[in-house]
């Protein structure tokens, strides 16, 4: 026979895992079990806390203010419930007061918000940081990435005066998950400065090099597309295509200047719309011969054309010698047909072949391209290329790997 503690616990492991997904209502109702099968277990009332809260955000998003409150306020009661029944526990107590604190604010209350946040460093400063990395985390992971920001910031803020007792990877990964917000932001500078903290803290070399490579990358690609909208573009409108948004790093610089449309196949991607509601969309399916969307000022294919419908093509041939067979490689001429078919008339598409160069002798074999074959498969679907890149600085090269295309 199960016990009350056995059975809370397996309602609490559910709702953590659909808590981490960002499933909000199915973590409440798994909580709610966990309170039901042992109403003092204060495990089940910090973790609905936690869901409750995140339910709220859902709400203010959407702009149900009212119903964000009421959220908010069962999220600042369940933390309550939690103190009351944890006292043996400093680190818990101390993250139910963090957590009873920041939903307090969210409710305009500030007054309430700073004496539960004192409250919570005076018992345990790790419990603080603690909930403050999660509620992060959380929030990144649903691409509210200022309010995000807003949290590592509180927990970093927390270390102060004992950093020398905290674990260093425990604020290293504080200061990269920090730089993550601030880049999907399109804040670069501080995020660069941020990976750059966060690697002198815990030095991982590799890891540094990608983040400030991605921060620096995403700056760049950004400018390029500003600019090549600015130089070529002459169809009236705003209106861009990111194909392969990825996790959307691009997203909210873009938004700044465009009305966005995100798309890409994966479900991972699919709170991308949360970045900012209004000016980007995001749509979750194949760049296929089905697409229906558009027309688009500015259709966007950066670093992903190898992944668009691997297909039979015709432009090229990979050999494997390992298998002894032909493997076909992904449709770049069908890709491209597709660009310009959702692209308006003086309209800009703007790809690269980049990847697939970079993988030519990991991921695609032998794999070579012609890159003026690529130009005439353009000019055929009705794109006359304007301008063939070397590099995301817009440094023009007859044989460059990024095409710049203006629709006839």
């Amino acid at each position: 026979m199960e016990t009350k503690t056995s059975g809370a616990q397996s309602h609490i492991s559910n709702g953590i895992a659909f808590l981490n997904k960002g499933r909000a209502s199915e973590a409440i109702d798994e909580f709610c079990k966990a309170v039901r099968a042992d109403p003092g277990c204060a495990d089940a009332y910090l973790h609905s806390g936690d869901a409750l809260s995140l339910r709220g955000e859902e709400e203010r998003r959407s702009g149900n203010s009212d119903a964000a409150v009421k959220y908010f306020s069962l999220a600042a009661a369940s933390y309550l419930k939690t103190i009351k029944l944890s006292s043996e526990s400093p680190e818990i107590t101390s993250y139910a007061y963090a957590g009873m604190g920041a939903a307090y604010k969210r409710m305009g209350n500030m007054q309430v918000y700073k004496e539960c946040l004192e409250k919570a460093k005076e018992i345990s400063r790790e419990g603080v940081i603690s909930f403050y990395k999660a509620e992060g985390d959380r929030l990144l992971e649903d691409k509210q990435v200022t309010e995000a920001a807003s949290d590592y910031l509180d927990a970093i803020y927390s270390c102060r005066s004992i950093e020398s007792q905290i674990n260093q990877n425990i604020l290293a990964e504080l200061y990269k998950q920090l730089g993550l917000a601030q880049l999907m932001n399109g804040d670069y500078p501080n995020a660069k400065n941020n990976f750059d903290t966060a690697q002198r803290l815990n030095p991982d070399p590799e890891i540094a090099m990608k983040l400030n490579s991605l921060a620096d990358n995403a700056q760049k690609e950004v400018a390029f597309l500003e600019r090549a909208y600015k130089t070529y573009c002459s169809s009236k409108g705003n209106k861009l295509l990111d194909v392969g948004c990825g996790y959307g790093l691009l997203e909210i610089p873009l938004s700044r200047s465009f009305t966005v449309t995100a798309l890409d196949k994966n479900q991972d991607c699919q709170t991308i719309g949360n970045l900012s509601p209004g000016k980007i969309k995001f749509v979750r399916q194949e760049f296929g011969n089905d697409t229906k969307l558009g027309p688009f000022d500015v259709v966007a294919c950066i670093d992903v054309i190898h992944s668009i419908d691997v297909s039979d093509t015709r432009m090229y041939e990979i050999s494997d010698e390992a298998f002894e067979e032909i493997i076909y490689g992904p449709d770049v001429g069908g890709a491209i047909k597709n660009f310009s078919r959702v692209t308006k008339p003086g309209g800009i598409a703007v790809f690269d072949i980049c990847s697939i160069q970079a993988e030519g002798s990991q991921g695609y074999g032998s794999l070579t391209l012609d890159p003026d074959a690529l130009e005439k498969t353009a000019d055929d679907a009705g794109l006359k290329v304007m301008a063939r890149c070397e590099d995301w600085d817009m440094r023009h090269k007859r044989h460059g790997s990024i095409f710049v295309c203006k629709r006839q």
